[in-house]
C-alpha cells in the first residue's frame, strides 16, 4: 500500500496531490492499476466510469436511454451497463461528466437525467461538418441515496462506440 488517506490535518493539500500522482503513475503503468489506488481511499469514495463499445444508430427526434456498456471501475457497483443508470450509494455531491464522439454529418444531443428530470444538457451537433466531433459536459449534483442518475438523447442519430464515449461520475 502506497499512502492512506484517512482524517485531515494542515497538509490535506500535499496528500491530495500525492495521491494523484500516485494514480498517474499507476495509470501510466497499467490502465487497471487504479483500482488499487481506489482501494486507498476511504470507504465513502464512490467513482464509476462507464464507456460505449459498439456504434449506436438512432432515430434522430426519439429520445434513447444511452447505455455505456464496457464499465472500467465502479466502487460501489452502483452503475449499472444494463440500464444505463448509476444510483447513487450514499447522499452528497456528485460531479458527473460525459463525453460523445459522432462522425461527420451526425448529430447526438444528450441531457442528464436525476430521477427522470433534466439536470444538464450536452450538444454534439456535427451535421454540417465533414470530421468526428467530440463533446463533453460536466454537472456537479446534491444526490441522495437511491437516486438514479443517466444519460438520454435529445436529438441524436448516431454515437461512437469503441470506448470513444464515456460516462463518468463521482462524489466529492
Amino acid at each position: 500500500m502506497i499512502a492512506k488517506v484517512y482524517g485531515h490535518d494542515e497538509n490535506d493539500g500535499y496528500v491530495l496531490q500525492f495521491v494523484w500522482y500516485c494514480f498517474a503513475i499507476f495509470n501510466s503503468i497499467n490502465s487497471n492499476s487504479w483500482y488499487n489506488l481506489i482501494l486507498i481511499l476511504d470507504k465513502e469514495t464512490v467513482v464509476f466510469n462507464a464507456v460505449v463499445t459498439k456504434h449506436g444508430h438512432f432515430e434522430r427526434n426519439t429520445p434513447v436511454h444511452i447505455i455505456y456498456d464496457q464499465v472500467l471501475y465502479d466502487t460501489h457497483n452502483a452503475y449499472s451497463n444494463q440500464t444505463g443508470a448509476f444510483t447513487a450509494p450514499i447522499d452528497g455531491l456528485y460531479v458527473f461528466t460525459w463525453t460523445t464522439l459522432v462522425e461527420a454529418k451526425k448529430i447526438m444531443n444528450t441531457e442528464l437525467l436525476v430521477n427522470r428530470i433534466r439536470t444538464g444538457l450536452g450538444s454534439c451537433d456535427n451535421e454540417g461538418n465533414n470530421g468526428y466531433e467530440n463533446c463533453s459536459n460536466t454537472i456537479p449534483v446534491l444526490l441522495k441515496a437511491g437516486d438514479e442518475v443517466s444519460i438520454r438523447s435529445t436529438t441524436g442519430n448516431y454515437i461512437y462506440g469503441s470506448t470513444w464515449s464515456s460516462f463518468k461520475g463521482w462524489r466529492t
